[in-house]
């Protein structure tokens, strides 16, 4: 497997380019909520992810299919522009589409590729599991986390045109909480994260 590395400066500029504009977004909310895209705008598509990545024996011969919500309005492939993953949690990822603000503002002025990913077991990723023996155990934070770095694969090959792309995911509450353990777990799939509203330490 090849892994296209990102010098350090090339990361801390894209995360301070986007921390630097929060005050720009916030500032103007209220024009730019009226012209964000919606799921009506984008482009919907399938992708085969095996029940399970990890468990050994017949799971591993089973698959799903995973829901993504695609924007490329503001991007070009081939051009090393980045891609915006939001890493979905628990409900269709419609919700999370449509009520999404600081990542689409973000992603029509840096022009970049916006990927929702919807969370197994939720909306229209729903695994055929009649029969299926203990088949709440693939629905775990790490089996989804797998499904993400399966997506990231794909966009970053020469057929979608993500090659030489940085990828930040973000994410907020359980989502935030993936986003984060997705940098810390693969950094190799995401070059940073935009966590919002999320925990990352057990309280007891």
């Amino acid at each position: 497997m090849i892994v296209t590395c990102y010098s350090p400066m090339a990361v801390y500029f894209i995360i301070s380019s986007l921390l630097s504009m929060n005050n720009y977004v916030y500032s103007s909310l209220s024009s730019s909520a009226m012209s964000r895209p919606s799921s009506v705008n984008c482009t919907w598509k399938y992708v085969t992810q095996p029940l399970s990545h990890f468990a050994r024996g017949s799971s591993q011969e089973k698959s799903y299919r995973q829901r993504l919500c695609i924007y490329s309005n503001y991007w070009a492939p081939g051009k090393g522009l980045p891609i915006f993953l939001y890493t979905g949690n628990e409900s269709p990822v419609e919700a999370y589409v449509n009520n999404t603000g600081l990542m689409w503002d973000l992603a029509q002025s840096m022009h970049a590729l916006v990927v929702f990913a919807e969370h197994r077991y939720f909306g229209g990723s729903i695994p055929e599991i009649d029969g299926t023996e203990n088949c709440l155990s693939y629905l775990s934070s790490q089996e989804a986390l797998a499904d993400y770095v399966s997506v990231v694969k794909r966009i970053r090959s020469s057929e979608w045109g993500g090659e030489g792309s940085a990828v930040i995911a973000f994410g907020g509450s359980y989502g935030g909480m993936l986003s984060s353990w997705m940098r810390i777990m693969y950094p190799h799939a995401v070059d940073g994260g935009m966590p919002f509203n999320s925990f990352m330490v057990a309280m007891q």
